[in-house]
């Protein structure tokens, strides 16, 4: 309950200290390869209030060899080497989103990195998904515009793992697609 509290007393007050317009609507437009596949797609955000980001996911091209599930989350930069194949360019933007310094986990759990999205179900090579997470923000704090969602090779254990990579990535793999986020107007 106290984390909600300080939660609040953060958003509000840095909603009340900025004299701009805040982002309403962010996306991202996911690109990748893997192996001989063209992985796109994109992601709408939209803040709905405060405390929820209404995310839809729309990706194609994914391989049948791939799946059912596939780990989805934010990581903490841009992308820094755009012209990179996917793997070097979707690994320049480092680990998952966690300004708060906790072990990995599901999208559901308080305990979790911010970035931590979870899986998303793959049906004939395409993610159609939406939902609401009530931690990322398209402003402070958790602000996630600038920063890049990325599609992992493999299922994320949600941290549930035995290993130590279970609580820093989920296990998820490599990425195989990813996507810059930016403002919508």
């Amino acid at each position: 309950m106290k984390y909600l509290i300080f939660l609040l007393i953060l958003s509000l007050s840095s909603n009340l200290s900025t004299n701009y317009q805040l982002s309403k609507k962010a996306f991202a437009i996911v690109e990748g390869e893997y192996e001989k596949s063209h992985i796109r797609g994109h992601v709408i955000f939209k803040q709905l209030n405060i405390f929820n980001l209404h995310v839809m996911v729309h990706i194609t091209g994914i391989p049948s060899k791939l799946g059912p599930r596939l780990g989805f989350h934010v990581h903490k930069n841009g992308i820094l080497n755009p012209l990179a194949n996917t793997t070097v360019r979707c690994e320049s933007a480092g680990p998952h989103y966690n300004p708060l310094n906790r072990p990995h986990g599901n999208i559901s759990s308080w305990k979790r990195h911010v970035g931590d999205y979870g899986n998303m179900v793959v049906h004939n090579g395409t993610i159609k998904a939406q939902f609401v997470d009530r931690l990322t923000r398209l402003h402070r704090p958790f602000n996630i515009i600038g920063r890049t969602v990325v599609l992992h090779e493999r299922e994320d254990d949600l941290g549930l793992g035995a290993d130590k990579n279970s609580k820093i990535n989920g296990n998820s793999g490599p990425p195989i697609a990813c996507g810059m986020i930016g403002v919508w107007s």
